[in-house]
């Protein structure tokens, strides 16, 4: 997956992919390769169980585990994980209540050719509540498609910019690449 991320006026290219190694009864094996703004970060092997679990990380020869492992795990998985939140979240930011859907389009990224469907808000400036945070929207708009061979929508491309009681958040996504393995 390749994607450009623009926060606070930011840019950060991210490539990331990974290749399951090997799979026994009981653990995964999994090869994570990323690029940050151009720059390929450690070679990266992640042990994981058949339950999600995550046990342990070789990342350029240093062995990680335990409490040291969370939090390493969490940035290794930072472009997933980021598309997952906000996929996890399209029933909030597609909700009739707050947005409308300006139609569909079809998108190639990378080698897939998909539709998307196109969102933007109902107004501006536009108060919604998440997860139990109030936000006041100024800018939005949202474009979401599964690639064939997936189950999974994707955010393909994203502007939100919105400020809660304790800050704010001005958010871009651009999909550039995906190959569905």
């Amino acid at each position: 997956m390749n994607f450009q991320e623009v926060i606070n006026g930011q840019t950060q290219t991210v490539t990331a992919s990974y290749t399951v190694v090997y799979h026994s009864k009981t653990t995964f094996k999994v090869n994570i390769t990323e690029t940050d703004n151009g720059q390929p970060l450690p070679s990266m092997a992640v042990y994981i169980l058949n339950n999600g679990t995550a046990i342990a990380l070789d990342e350029a020869g240093f062995n990680f585990t335990g409490s040291t492992l969370s939090s390493e795990i969490v940035s290794i998985f930072a472009p997933f994980e980021t598309e997952i939140s906000f996929g996890d979240q399209l029933s909030t930011y597609t909700s009739s209540s707050y947005f409308h859907s300006t139609g569909t389009s079809t998108v190639t990224i990378g080698p897939s050719t998909f539709t998307v469907t196109n969102y933007v808000a109902n107004g501006l400036p536009e108060s919604l509540s998440s997860c139990g945070i109030s936000e006041t929207v100024t800018a939005y708009s949202l474009s979401v498609g599964t690639p064939p061979g997936s189950t999974y929508p994707l955010v393909t491309s994203m502007n939100l910019a919105y400020t809660t009681s304790t800050g704010g958040l001005n958010v871009e996504i651009t999909l550039t690449s995906i190959t569905v393995a």
